[in-house]
């Protein structure tokens, strides 16, 4: 059913727009986010693995869209402007995925170590160490993130905001 979404683009004798362009970019985008959220949370394997998978492939087929012509750089040519929302989008993605793994890591146990009954620290395993690293990791992937979605947010013009 989304497929048919990519029909809007290839109407006869109407050019489609970027905002067209970037609105189906969008809801594959979405589509794809939520089957892999699906997949992360029925097989904790999937954690970490999107890395260069499937969103970097849609970033491929869309790249044109995170791409401004010369003329709106220099601003002659607004109308056409707003690869901030598909940049927004793609690295909220990304975003959404470390902070579902960040939750599973927690869930299976990887941050609940429990103390010894005297109150000593609990003697640190390997497994530990890995969790360990893997929630400082998804938490700084997290943290960059989420500034680059702010720095892209801060370029939005009110005059870019559509109704």
């Amino acid at each position: 059913m989304i497929e048919r979404c990519r029909a809007i683009l290839h109407v006869d004798g109407i050019q489609s727009s970027n905002h067209d362009q970037r609105m189906v970019a969008e809801i594959f985008l979405y589509s794809k986010l939520y089957r892999l959220l699906q997949r992360v949370s029925t097989d904790r394997r999937a954690i970490g693995t999107e890395d260069g998978g499937e969103l970097q492939l849609w970033r491929e087929q869309w790249d044109y869209l995170f791409r401004t012509s010369i003329l709106v750089r220099i601003r002659l040519w607004v109308d056409e402007d707003g690869h901030q929302y598909i940049e927004i989008g793609y690295y909220f993605a990304h975003l959404m995925l470390r902070a579902q793994a960040l939750k599973l890591l927690e869930e299976s146990g990887g941050g609940g170590r429990q103390t010894p009954v005297d109150g000593s620290p609990a003697p640190r395993t390997p497994t530990d160490f890995s969790s360990h690293e893997a929630k400082k990791s998804h938490m700084s992937a997290i943290s960059q993130l989420s500034t680059q979605i702010l720095n892209r947010a801060r370029r939005v013009e009110v005059a870019e905001i559509r109704v």
